[in-house]
């Protein structure tokens, strides 16, 4: 007994001694053994660890046979999307392991052994000596806290890497990081890992619930008789003229080998053109130019409105216009094609027109005359390719495969910016020297500092730029599709890979040449200097890590606009030699520059009333000296021309360029009104309850001013405005709300097919009926408490423009099918104005009998629409090679006997016409003919297939347990709901904007076609959601509302809930032992 105090003594000895020994340094062998012996998962463990923070795990786990980690300068890095920070309670556990994590720069984070090397404690309570590392088979685990939420397994960026402390090693990516797929965790806790808040509207839409919410979706069979996407503004079938007794009337044109397109001389390479695009149709070929040994049968025609028109009135002024018609006398001869057009242009989208309605047949039907033309001139669709790069071939395929197709004209391409400069500018190669790669690389003298997942090699999508050949090739294939190329560079906002470029530059000349070296430096030569010295880090609206302190281009000293007219001269000549004119440049924009610009030693010396013009001052000189003397045309973002602290736009006064500047405007949110001081009768108010004595203001968002009306008030300013509707017409946010789908959720959870349809360009009010966090409010009401200001200016309302951003998007696929289907619903909007549009108004009276039609207008939209899509467009896109995304299926299970069909499991999907299958132990089949009767308990998968008859492409799958088979709804309460539903159509009690429900979606809950006779299907599972019974056996539901039956189902103590469950569900990570923070766990 008297010898256990010096016992206890001599164990901590060999304890501290052990803790004590050096560890060895890593070598190449130990890096390449922990890249594929270290497997790494992520874990959100809970969206609402605070009001503004999520908590997550980071389990690093030894699958290999020696324990890892064991050296003493190992580091893991790797890039996350919010600002990480680390409470000091766990900070005090991980730094007792020997652990710790840093921020390195940009969105780049460090995990690295601290004090004597990384030595996990087994148990606090045990006296063994911890061991350096992680022992096979075991995990460490450590939490992190981020700001805001992570919802998506997009939100975590793969390619986490290891490297040496000093980087003397080539560092290796760990393998099971490559693919966020293999070490994202799934969520099993719907409340607070996959919404945002606990109070966020639930959209996330189990297959039953998806089943409901496409009822509005009427299959119709065929392609309707508007034909195609976009859909002309009129179009006259001509009836089958007379044949000659007992031949049958000629009904359609079929296009073969012995037709021939016919032109004049000076149009000869557009006929050419229009010959490559119909022989490029699967089923025709041999197509050529027409000659003068050619009969004049079976000829495509085409005729530019400065000759006599051939048949009807002149066309209209608009240069885009055109019209076809397709004749055939009788059976006996092949028939003609006319194609007449103001322009070139014209006469390429009237056979675009014709190659739709051939679709993927060869035959036209015969028409007396197709009239249409553009709402707008400018239809354009914005890449922006420096966050990851996609090379020619990508971009060709979108021109062509794209924009050509659906008559889009403006390819607007992001090729400068913090994260990559993407084109060769001749004299200026340390742009793409340097500036084009992301790589590890501390110093940054041969390449950008990693980030977006991008790794530590400059051999991935993070890295890349056009040649001088490759641009000019791009330019060239667009010219010949008549889409005009835009550049667009962050020249008013963060532009590092040009900021780190010309510092580059500047090392490379300064010893000998100073002239050259300060030439187009980018930060006075004491901020170059001294890099490290600049003290400012983030705005103090930045809540991610995605930006640096020392990538803004300083507007306060001369070398800036040199710069920018060195590149734009450059670029002018680029686009001069490819016979492609440099129309507009696009220079950027972004809120909280002067936040930066007066950290600057130069801009330090303003007054705080010369930093507010300061911005309209930078934006001036960069036009006037290097865009206006080369014809060069400018856009810029909203933020460019608000002033800083009103956020109103720069009056002709402060910016003397403004009627020449085309603005692009994306803000068209309701944004967060939790934050906006609301009174507690606003909010009952916006919630269509009755509020007396309503206070007609509140604190608004920042500034006070709603940025909602931004586009408006910038329009009546007298700028030209180009709406980019950040909820409507960006197309890198989830298509819907789940886990699987990857996209960028900062500003909207959702933007679907149906949203980007059913927007009002010239209406943006009726756009915002959602929240931040997804309710339903009326914009009526909106209105009513804050400024929506009128458009008295609506000819300033240029043009369209939907964005593509590339955080999330590396490869050819993931990237086409973010942009598809919705590109068609944006390409319908942009050329042609909806039927329903500006019908009902924020600032006009209305009726109800006004509400119902604009309602019914909008549902034979969206229904033609959808049809073209499931019975054309798709396979077209299939034909192309061009990949979409695939809606998932909805299911049910008929209970009943009606058709026969008892018990039969049934689905649909949004856009109809698309085969579903469904997946067991035996693999997939046709969900066609399956009996549910005795299934109840049982788990099924289910998928959609794609359009074209050979597909592979399929949905992601969606899982389904059967639930016991009830009796809901009867045929008695269907009959009952339809009556309440017909009365409601008619009267429109409940669906008055203002009115207790909100306000009543289009198309959402659409026409209900009259009662089919017979027995009516009832459904299985029951979910407390009504049903219709319509024509032809489809059943229709007035609609997904959450709150009634729209959650889903949720086990008890966070436990699983049912939903868009993936069969990869049991993929391996999820048999993780339970991963507890500061310890190791077998």
């Amino acid at each position: 007994m008297e010898y256990t105090g010096y016992v206890g003594l001599f164990l901590s000895l060999i304890i501290v001694c052990v803790k004590c020994q050096t560890l060895p340094a890593t070598t190449q062998a130990d890096l390449d053994t922990i890249s594929t012996g270290l497997e790494i998962y992520y874990n959100v463990t809970t969206n609402n660890y605070t009001d503004t923070q999520f908590l997550a795990l980071i389990i690093l786990r030894n699958n290999h046979t020696a324990n890892i980690l064991t050296t003493s300068d190992w580091e893991i890095q790797f890039c996350h999307k919010n600002k990480i920070s680390v409470p000091e309670d766990f900070l005090v556990n991980l730094k007792a392991d020997g652990i710790e994590i840093q921020h390195t720069k940009g969105c780049m984070y460090t995990i690295r052994p601290y004090g004597n090397g990384f030595r996990p404690r087994q148990d606090t309570n045990s006296t063994a000596p911890p061991e350096p590392g992680i022992a096979p088979a075991h995990q460490y685990a450590f939490p992190i806290v981020a700001q805001r939420w992570s919802v998506v397994k997009s939100d975590v960026f793969p390619k986490w890497y290891v490297n040496n402390n000093g980087s003397t090693l080539q560092a290796k990516v760990v393998a099971n990081t490559r693919d966020v797929d293999f070490f994202v965790l799934r969520p099993v806790d719907l409340t607070t890992q996959v919404l945002r808040k606990v109070f966020e509207a639930n959209y996330y839409l189990t297959p039953f619930q998806r089943f409901l919410a496409v009822a509005d979706t009427l299959d119709i069979e065929q392609v309707p008789s508007s034909l195609n996407v976009p859909s002309p503004l009129a179009i006259n079938f001509q009836p089958p003229p007379q044949s000659p007794t007992g031949t049958p009337p000629a009904t359609d044109v079929t296009i073969d080998q012995n037709w021939r397109v016919k032109a004049d001389t000076q149009f000869r390479q557009l006929a050419q053109t229009i010959v490559d695009m119909i022989n490029n149709h699967k089923e025709i070929s041999g197509v050529r130019l027409w000659t003068n040994t050619d009969p004049d049968d079976g000829v495509i025609e085409i005729q530019i409105s400065n000759a006599v028109p051939y048949i009807g009135p002149t066309l209209s002024a608009n240069p885009e216009a055109y019209n076809v018609v397709v004749q055939r006398q009788n059976p006996n001869v092949r028939g003609k094609v006319f194609l007449q057009a103001n322009s070139e242009a014209g006469v390429f989208y009237g056979a675009q027109s014709m190659m739709g309605i051939l679709g993927i047949y060869d035959r036209l039907p015969l028409i007396a005359r197709m009239d249409d033309q553009p709402r707008t001139a400018y239809r354009a669709i914005e890449l922006d390719v420096t966050e990851n790069f996609h090379g020619v071939t990508t971009i060709k395929k979108l021109i062509d495969g794209i924009m050509a197709m659906y008559k889009l004209n403006y390819l607007v391409l992001w090729l400068g910016s913090d994260w990559g400069w993407r084109v060769e500018i001749p004299g200026l190669e340390e742009l793409t020297t340097v500036g084009s790669k992301r790589c590890h690389d501390p110093e940054e003298t041969k390449c950008l500092y990693p980030g977006l997942g991008s790794g530590p090699d400059a051999n991935d999508s993070g890295s890349g730029f056009y040649t001088v050949t490759d641009y000019k090739d791009i330019l060239a294939y667009a010219r010949s599709k008549f889409v005009t190329v835009v550049p667009r560079f962050n020249f008013l906002g963060r532009m590092r890979s040009a900021v780190v470029s010309m510092k580059a530059r500047y090392n490379k000349y300064k010893e000998t040449d100073m002239q050259k070296a300060t030439q187009f430096l980018l930060h006075d030569v004491q901020e170059a200097a001294q890099p490290d010295q600049n003290p400012f880090y983030l705005s103090p609206s930045d809540y991610k890590v995605k930006y640096y302190n020392d990538g803004i281009m300083n507007p306060c000293i001369d070398k800036t606009p040199n710069f920018v007219t060195e590149v734009i001269a450059k670029l002018k000549a680029l686009h001069d030699q490819s016979n492609h004119p440099l129309r507009f440049l696009h220079v950027g924009g972004e809120p909280d520059l002067e936040v930066f610009w007066k950290k600057h030693q130069v801009c330090s010396a303003l007054t705080p009333s010369q930093m507010d013009q300061l911005r309209a001052q930078y934006l001036t000189q960069l036009y006037n000296k290097a865009m206006k003397p080369l014809g060069v045309g400018i856009m810029v973002s909203e933020e460019g021309v608000l002033q800083p602290r009103s956020a109103l736009p720069f009056t002709s006064e402060q910016l003397p360029i403004l009627s020449e500047v085309f603005v692009t405007v994306w803000n068209t949110l309701l944004g967060e009104l939790e934050k906006w001081g609301m009174t507690e009768e606003q909010k009952q108010y916006l919630a269509g309850r009755t509020v007396v004595n309503l206070t007609q203001s509140a604190p608004g968002p920042r500034l006070g001013k709603p940025a909602f009306g931004r586009a408006y008030d910038i329009a009546n300013a007298g700028y030209k405005v180009i709406l980019n509707s950040y909820n409507t017409f960006r197309f890198d946010i989830p298509y819907e709300m789940a886990w699987e789908e990857e996209g960028d959720h900062d500003y909207a959870r959702i933007a679907d097919l149906f949203r980007v349809f059913k927007t009002e360009p010239l209406n943006i009010y009726q756009n915002m009926d959602l929240s931040y966090f997804g309710a339903f409010v009326d914009p009526q009401l909106v209105c009513r408490l804050w400024d929506c200001p009128a458009l008295t200016a609506p000819a300033n309302i240029v043009g369209l423009q939907a964005t593509v951003g590339t955080t999330n998007l590396r490869s050819f696929n993931e990237l086409f099918e973010s942009i598809f289907p919705r590109l068609l619903a944006f390409a319908e909007r942009s050329w042609k104005r909806g039927t329903f549009e500006n019908t009902i108004t924020v600032h006009q009276p209305f009726t109800p009998e006004m509400y119902a039609q604009r309602n019914y207008m909008f549902f034979v939209e969206w229904t033609n629409f959808l049809n073209t899509l499931g019975y054309k467009e798709l396979e077209r896109l299939d034909d192309a090679g061009i990949p979409y995304r695939i809606p998932l299926p909805g299911i049910a299970v008929l209970n009943g006997t009606y058709l026969n069909r008892t018990w039969d499991m049934v689905g649909r999907t949004e856009i109809p016409g698309l085969p579903i299958e469904v997946g067991d132990t035996n693999g997939f089949r046709p969900l066609a003919n399956i009996n549910a009767r005795g299934l109840e308990g049982q788990s099924f998968a289910f998928r959609t297939k794609a359009s074209h008859i050979n597909a592979t492409r399929y949905s992601r799958e969606v899982l389904m347990t059967l639930s016991p088979f009830t009796v809901y709804p009867t045929r008695e309460m269907i009959m009952q709901e339809q009556f309440v539903r017909e009365r409601q159509m008619a009267q429109m009690g409940q669906m008055m904007p203002g009115a207790a429900g909100g306000q009543m979606q289009p198309g959402r809950t659409g026409q209900i076609p009259p009662m089919a006779s017979g027995n009516v299907p009832q459904l299985l599972p029951g979910q407390g959601s009504s049903m219709q019974q319509g024509a032809q056996g489809q059943m229709f539901a007035p609609g997904f509302q959450t709150g009634t039956g729209g959650q889903a189902t949720m086990g008890g103590g966070g436990g699983s809930f049912t939903g868009n469950s993936q069969m990869d569900a049991l993929r391996r990570q999820q048999q993780l032992p339970t991963a507890m923070a500061g310890r190791t766990a077998g």
